[in-house]
């Protein structure tokens, strides 16, 4: 038992830190991709080139928004979930019915969901306006993506719910179709790497599309007949004409 214990102790803490070198190239990775694909959609013509000029170029500051959403999405988890659990501990064990207590639960998820949802907004509006508008200063960038998150919660909500909800439908397409069925089967690894494939394709072109339409909700203007800008003045007459032209009756010569 005395050599069995630092042996455990020893891979606990190698799998800890490969799972903490993978967290941290994820954020790195996710922080570079993000900056290619808002570049990139702003651009008039996309490539491989483009894609990887624009993540490099905006990586320092996206790597700043990905770590600050990572902080408040841990603190958030920390205080309205485990920080209310404990303090809702005993309450719940006093709870009439079992109904009660999961109630009460749900309501604790559905607000920590929320305000992980509103964390993502935040940060991804943060990103289009500070693509969008390279022309203002680094900090008022910052807050007009976060006024914009303000201004328009329910339609950027609204895009986050349809990606959610044709993510969802991706995987449990994938679990029913059931691709992995074949076993050891022969040449069954050639279908399964096809799906995967596909897939894959499927799951980037909706999270492209998730943040095409946080861009276009953040930036798009209001069409010209709604719009309240006032007209444009009326051109003045050439310089020969000095006198007015007669009004004719229709068809007159």
């Amino acid at each position: 038992r005395g050599g069995l214990l630092p042996d455990l102790r020893e891979q606990a803490r190698g799998l800890g830190a490969v799972t903490l070198a993978l967290a941290m190239f994820a954020v790195v990775l996710h922080a570079f991709a993000l900056g290619g694909i808002f570049g990139t959609l702003r651009e008039p013509q996309g490539s491989l080139v483009t894609f990887g000029r624009e993540g490099m170029r905006r990586f320092p500051a996206f790597i700043t928004f990905t770590l600050a959403s990572f902080a408040a999405g841990l603190a958030a988890y920390r205080w309205m979930w485990l920080e209310t659990g404990i303090a809702l501990r005993h309450r719940i064990n006093e709870l009439d019915t079992e109904r009660q207590a999961m109630a009460v639960t749900a309501v604790r998820l559905i607000l920590l969901l929320l305000v992980l949802a509103a964390i993502k907004l935040v940060a991804d509006s943060v990103r289009a306006i500070w693509v969008a508008r390279p022309d203002l200063p680094p900090v008022s960038r910052f807050f007009a993506g976060i006024a914009g998150a303000l201004s328009r919660p329910l339609r950027l909500l609204g895009v986050l719910l349809w990606y959610c909800l044709v993510t969802i439908f991706l995987y449990f397409v994938w679990l029913v179709a059931d691709p992995s069925a074949g076993g050891e089967a022969r040449f069954a690894l050639v279908p399964l790497i096809l799906t995967q494939q596909v897939f894959v394709f499927l799951r980037l072109l909706v999270k492209v599309g998730y943040y095409a339409g946080i861009s276009e909700a953040l930036t798009r203007t209001p069409s010209p007949e709604y719009s309240y800008v006032a007209a444009p003045p009326a051109s003045p007459p050439p310089p020969g004409d000095d006198e007015p032209a007669l009004e004719r009756p229709a068809g007159a010569v």
